[in-house]
């Protein structure tokens, strides 16, 4: 049985430890807000100074826009910037998980971690939970200015309604926190096998990919995406995400993690 004040001890240690880098947090905070605010909104503005006939490729599911222009702003705002912003959390859950091993065993603290009272599933758990919350609030408050910025700004400006969308809501509440939860299992494995930070951010940097591959694929026409197929991608990563975390579970070694520091 998982205690919760021992998690919640590593938790609160973790964050004390992740958050005195301040490059971290300042990159983090500078990605969120270009991602969230100012490229949605220059895009608004582009498009209100060079209105466009073209239409983008994104499946008949977005609802019943008439126009071009329409339904260009439905493929951009409903669509192609939500899946942009899963970004965010998963660029903060890559970010910080690989620090929470790696970043442990450089700064000569891992030790004394790995000593504390709380079992290998404890210490486990404590350490993906102090780098998927940050990161999903990160996320979650980014997706809220995104959606003010829409609100605020797009749907007034073009006289249109996007947003709330289930394409949206489905992409924001549970594509995102799931891909980065499974961010988060592999960075942490990549961390435990790593001994060397620059190892384990590049082999890190393939994580990510799919969700790249996904939003240029989107924009392009060459992947459609419907409510049903995000649906499915949700509920096959969260089937992966269940198995990975057994597979960390067995992996995670405390001892063998002592003697590679």
């Amino acid at each position: 049985m998982v205690r919760r004040y021992i998690v919640g001890a590593i938790i609160w240690k973790e964050w004390r430890e992740l958050f005195r880098n301040k490059t971290i947090v300042f990159t983090i905070l500078f990605i969120s807000a270009l991602l969230s605010v100012i490229i949605p909104t220059m895009f608004g503005i582009i498009m209100a100074l060079e209105p466009s006939s073209e239409e983008l490729p994104i499946g008949g599911e977005l609802g019943n826009y008439v126009t071009a222009l329409e339904k260009m702003l439905a493929g951009l705002y409903i669509l192609f910037f939500p899946l942009l912003l899963i970004i965010i959390p998963v660029m903060a859950s890559n970010t910080l998980a690989i620090y929470s091993f790696v970043g442990e065993k450089e700064r000569k603290t891992l030790e004394p971690l790995l000593l504390i009272p709380a079992t290998d599933f404890e210490l486990l758990i404590g350490k993906i939970l102090s780098v998927y919350i940050p990161a999903i609030a990160i996320g979650f408050v980014s997706n809220l200015i995104y959606f003010l910025v829409v609100k605020l700004y797009i749907e007034v400006a073009y006289n249109v309604f996007l947003l709330p969308h289930p394409v949206y809501l489905v992409t924001v509440f549970l594509l995102a926190p799931v891909f980065a939860f499974l961010v988060i299992e592999l960075s942490v494995f990549i961390s435990i096998i790593s001994s060397d930070i620059r190892k384990a951010e590049n082999l890190s940097g393939t994580i990510v990919l799919p969700i790249v591959i996904l939003i240029v694929g989107t924009l392009s026409g060459a992947i459609i995406l419907t409510l049903t197929e995000i649906l499915v991608i949700t509920i096959v990563l969260s089937a992966i995400s269940i198995g990975l975390i057994k597979v960390l579970e067995s992996e995670f070694n405390r001892e063998k993690l002592i003697t590679s520091i």
